[in-house]
């Protein structure tokens, strides 16, 4: 199989492996951050984004700007 959009050329050897393509890659983001602007294809990848973006527990500062404080 090979990706029906134009923009894309990715060649695809299954069935459940093109199915899987177009809902990740292509799809729209319909799940949006209420904290900032970003937009995520799932709901998972928004609730891992909250948790370590918008949460008081962030394990990682940055040693140069202090971001993750």
């Amino acid at each position: 199989y090979y990706c029906p959009t134009e923009s894309c050329s990715k060649k695809i050897a299954s069935t459940n492996s093109f199915y899987s393509h177009i809902h990740i890659v292509h799809r729209e983001a319909s799940y949006h951050c209420q904290h900032c602007t970003k937009k995520f294809k799932t709901s998972g990848s928004l609730a891992h984004h909250t948790a370590r973006w918008h949460t008081s527990d962030r394990p990682l500062v940055c040693q140069q700007c202090g971001e993750g404080q």
